[in-house]
């Protein structure tokens, strides 16, 4: 009994003893989570201070970007932005005093220099240091720096390589001058100015040829000057042009620099007076000579002015893509030439044949000389001093009187061939038959059937001899 009594009792005490560790339990449990409730969250990241307002540390260029993390490649757009940041802190004042006015007296040249500039320095930066990154999940932030002092140590070397390869190309340049490579010659000036746009800020003196230069003012100096010496001569002050004639001549343009003949230049041909009409492009031969061959020269029913320049942006294919450089060599003088083209349409001899009366002949040979007139065409009665002839035939037939209406049928054709050749080319032709005129009498009736006939031939037949010039 006293057995029995005493288990119970310790599984009583037990029992208890198990309740006060759960109680124990639930406390500590209870503690913790009060605790956690109190501290700080570690989910979000401190929020650095840079993020918040730009950092300003003396004698260095600071930059700060920023990306969506829900981007592709969002740490390099975060550091690209970044760097084009301390890019735009570079300013560059122009040392150089040519280059400087260019820049202040062109429109443009200066946005497109800034532009060129910023893109071209945050391309070659070298140097920077990453400093810190953060991000709250969403947006990638980086913050890079660079010294001063280590961008200006950079910058001389990069400058000093830069002069080397400038002068380079200057001597390149006067070599092929020399030869008459005028073309090669630019072409080897703009790759010289292209290394040192960056220091256009900064000292570009040189030694060259035994002489101390500025190498930007002496690219300028020596692309100005070889523009500008070109001689462009017409072998004619004015050339008349014989249309529709066999003896049609070419245009040629002397091409030269110091009495040198001038090789493989482009050259550009604009009417002044007709500035829509396109010329082919024109190479200078060996002998410095551009031709214009007669099927090239534009078919006008008036006098016209023609310019010639050479072509700069053929010579630099690369200035088509680039807009400072393209501005840059675009406002410098450039040797122009001009001359005056004289249009001298071809004179016609008419002849006529018909089954008809004088009277009717003249009212068929002056309705087609009319229209031809309009045009410029001269007449002559001696076909010695005739470029072309025109021969009319026409027969007339009467027809039928209905109620005092009478009808008349005409058919013509019209030729015109060239005149005293053996090749008897024909410039148009055009024929019609059964073309009917009614009226009050025959003789009435005859002419409106000829004029009829005659305004139908002639709209046709001058787009003919029109198309035969060109």
């Amino acid at each position: 009994m006293v057995t029995e009594i005493f288990f119970l009792q310790a599984r009583t005490f037990m029992n208890i003893l198990k309740s006060m560790h759960a109680i124990l339990i639930f406390i500590s449990l209870l503690f913790l989570m009060s605790c956690a409730s109190n501290s700080p969250s570690n989910s979000t990241p401190q929020l650095p201070s840079w993020v918040l307002q730009q950092p300003v540390t003396p004698g260095f260029y600071i930059g700060i970007g920023s990306a969506s993390r829900a981007n592709d490649g969002y740490l390099e757009t975060a550091q690209q932005n970044a760097l084009s940041q301390i890019s735009t802190q570079i300013m560059v004042n122009i040392k150089s005093d040519v280059v400087s006015s260019l820049i202040e007296n062109n429109e443009g040249i200066a946005e497109s220099y800034q532009s060129k500039l910023k893109s071209s320095t945050q391309a070659d930066l070298e140097g920077y240091t990453l400093v810190d990154s953060w991000s709250d999940g969403q947006t990638q932030y980086v913050y890079y720096q660079l010294s001063k002092a280590l961008y200006a140590e950079i910058q001389a070397r990069k400058r000093s390589e830069a002069i080397v390869k400038s002068t380079g190309f200057i001597n390149i340049s006067q070599n092929e001058l020399s030869k008459g490579n005028i073309a090669v010659s630019l072409h080897s000036l703009y790759q010289a100015f292209l290394p040192i746009i960056p220091y256009l800020g900064e000292n570009l003196t040189s030694r060259f040829n035994g002489q101390n230069i500025s190498v930007a003012n002496e690219i300028i100096r020596l692309s100005q000057q070889a523009l500008v010496d070109i001689s462009l001569t017409p072998t004619q002050e004015r050339f008349v042009l014989k249309l529709g004639s066999d003896s049609l001549q070419n245009i040629t343009i002397n091409a030269s620099l110091n009495k040198k003949p001038l090789t493989n230049v482009p050259l550009i041909f604009t009417n002044i007076d007709q500035p829509e009409t396109i010329f082919p492009p024109i190479m200078t031969n060996s002998d410095g000579i551009g031709t214009l061959a007669k099927n090239q020269i534009p078919v006008s029913l008036s006098d016209y002015t023609i310019q010639v320049q050479a072509d700069l942006n053929a010579m630099i294919p690369e200035l088509a893509d680039d807009i400072f450089m393209n501005k840059v060599f675009g406002s410098f003088a450039k040797a122009t030439t001009s001359f005056q083209v004289a249009t001298v349409l071809p004179v016609i001899n008419v002849r006529v044949k018909s089954n008809s009366t004088k009277a009717l002949e003249t009212i068929a040979s002056a309705r087609l000389q009319e229209a031809l007139a309009e045009k410029g065409f001269r007449f002559s009665d001696d076909i010695n001093k005739s470029d072309w002839v025109m021969k009319i035939e026409f027969n007339i037939t009467d027809g039928s009187n209905y109620k005092n209406l009478y009808t008349a049928f005409a058919d013509v054709s019209v030729n015109i061939n060239q005149a005293n050749t053996t090749s008897d080319k024909t410039v148009g032709a055009m024929s019609l038959t059964h073309i009917k005129g009614i009226d009050l009498d025959f003789e009435k009736a005859r002419q409106k059937s000829l004029i009829a006939a005659t305004d139908k031939a002639k709209s046709a037949l001058l787009a003919q001899v029109m198309e035969s010039l060109k």
